[in-house]
């Protein structure tokens, strides 16, 4: 998946909440819900429970990250 289409994407999801998959290492894949808060060149903020965590596109354009819409 092409890194601007991604960006694209996650930008049009600004202040709208999110679910997100995340792998964690080999086996293990950890769901985080959240609004997403922040757009920036390499990277985006999600608001969670316990602050904030960043994510880069590049971890969603290769399926480290995946993005489920609310």
């Amino acid at each position: 998946m092409n890194i601007d289409i991604v960006k694209e994407e996650i930008s049009s999801l600004l202040n709208r909440e999110i679910m997100l998959r995340v792998s964690a290492n080999r086996s293990k894949k950890c769901l985080i819900k959240g609004i997403v808060t922040g757009i920036y060149p390499r990277h985006f903020t999600v608001l969670v429970n316990d602050g904030t965590r960043s994510f880069t596109y590049a971890d969603v354009a290769i399926g480290e990250v995946i993005i489920y819409n609310k």
